[in-house]
């Protein structure tokens, strides 16, 4: 049964309508593959030209990425049957044909949480993530082959009778063939800067910024590769010719490099020379300033607490301080990405009102075992106050079985007698 609610006759209309209008669009696909070839690339200021690609070699960039990316992953998107909202009234639906899908394998050359790290990488870096809905499975796309368009813009809400602003998408698959995606049919995850059809890319938001970081990088990685920086300097106090200065430095080059360790030999320099150190400032090399705020900038970008990808300059690194930086995170910007995949998976997985796709979240926002123990205890109903839940509630929570397995509670045994100054024998 089709999952979407069209009748078959309907849904082969359509397909026939696409199908002409495919014939008569050669043009988009040629524009596809460019695009595919090239990507989406913007010129910053600074002169580097950011893409999506180059966008990931900047350090910070990456990092906000990959730490959005890993957080929602390991989250465990989870199918209830139920209503959404209503805890009471709801259960885990482990037999949905869409449960193994969304928690385990979305198709079957991706892990679900190789799924979620592909989506959120094209959502934040590309402005939109897509993937095409099958009876058996989800199939990620990459954004660069995917084309949308309203249907007044093909004609369709003329010939087929739909809704002018309903979603059709244009994908160009490998062998240059190309085929159109009613919304129905496809999961559509974009950023913010929702213009009615995509998202805004982060990447093309924030040129400016990780272009400058890109130059910087770039800037500092030539300086030192072009040897600006120099380790010691040979001085004479008169004017040393160009064929003395020569044989001077090949001298004390040799010296160096005879033997594999160069500081057990003495080092003489005749003619009154001298040798120090030079000590210039990486400081003033690369401008440790301006990178440091180019990477509190790239942060705010992406809505990550600086602190949480390395730069502790001015927030300290350890302490409750962090913890609750933690729950901000989650609170602020993984909550943000939750609904949004949340509300796209029910509205085109799950229509009936009846199922709804919700992330564990529990593991990103449970505090220290100290906190839990406290919270245990008043939730338990010690100290005077209610108690609400049960010690099988308080196991489930932790991630163990309702009940102890059998052996669980008995004192771990050595040499099969139990484990205590009393009994235990030495080998």
């Amino acid at each position: 049964m089709w999952p979407f609610g069209r009748r078959k006759r309907e849904i082969e209309a359509l397909r026939t309508e696409l199908m002409e209008f495919k014939n008569q669009a050669p043009t988009d696909a040629a524009f596809s593959n460019w695009v595919e070839l090239f990507g989406h690339h913007f010129q910053s200021l600074a002169g580097p030209v950011v893409t999506s690609e180059s966008a990931m070699r900047s350090s910070t960039v990456f990092a906000c990425v990959r730490l959005i990316g890993s957080s929602i992953s390991s989250s465990p998107c989870l199918t209830y049957k139920g209503r959404y909202g209503i805890k009471g009234e709801r259960k885990l639906a482990w037999d949905h044909p869409r449960a193994a899908q969304l928690r385990l394998q979305p198709c079957a050359s991706v892990t679900a949480s190789m799924f979620w790290k592909f989506i959120i990488q094209h959502k934040l870096l590309s402005g939109n993530a897509y993937a095409i809905i099958r009876p058996d499975s989800l199939i990620p796309i990459n954004p660069a082959r995917v084309t949308p368009y309203q249907a007044w813009e093909l004609g369709l809400d003329v010939k087929l009778g739909v809704d002018p602003f309903r979603l059709y998408y244009y994908v160009v698959w490998d062998n240059g063939k190309f085929e159109i995606f009613d919304q129905s049919d496809m999961l559509h995850f974009p950023n913010l800067g929702w213009d009615g059809k995509q998202g805004l890319s982060t990447v093309r938001a924030a040129t400016q910024n990780i272009g400058l970081a890109l130059a910087q990088e770039g800037h500092g990685a030539k300086f030192y590769g072009q040897g600006a920086q120099y380790n010691v300097v040979l001085k004479y106090p008169t004017k040393v010719g160009k064929d003395a200065a020569e044989l001077i430095t090949n001298a004390y080059l040799a010296k160096r490099q005879s033997h594999g360790n160069q500081y057990d030999i003495p080092l003489i320099l005749s003619e009154g020379g001298d040798i120090s150190q030079v000590s210039m400032s990486a400081r003033d090399a690369q401008a440790l300033e301006a990178r440091q705020y180019s990477v509190i900038d790239q942060c705010r970008w992406f809505g990550v607490p600086p602190v949480m990808v390395g730069e502790s300059e001015k927030t300290s690194s350890w302490g409750t301080g962090v913890e609750q930086m933690g729950r901000w995170f989650v609170m602020f910007t993984l909550n943000d990405h939750f609904s949004d995949i949340e509300q796209e998976l029910e509205r085109k997985l799950f229509n009936t009102g009846r199922f709804f796709a919700e992330f564990d979240e529990s593991e990103l926002t449970r505090g220290d075992t100290k906190t839990r123990a406290e919270y245990y205890r008043v939730m338990r109903g010690n100290s005077q106050e209610p108690g609400i839940l049960t010690v099988e509630e308080m196991r489930i929570d932790e991630g163990r079985s309702p009940k102890p397995e059998i052996g669980e509670l008995q004192k771990p045994t050595v040499g099969g007698l139990p484990n205590d100054k009393s009994s235990a024998t030495a080998d």
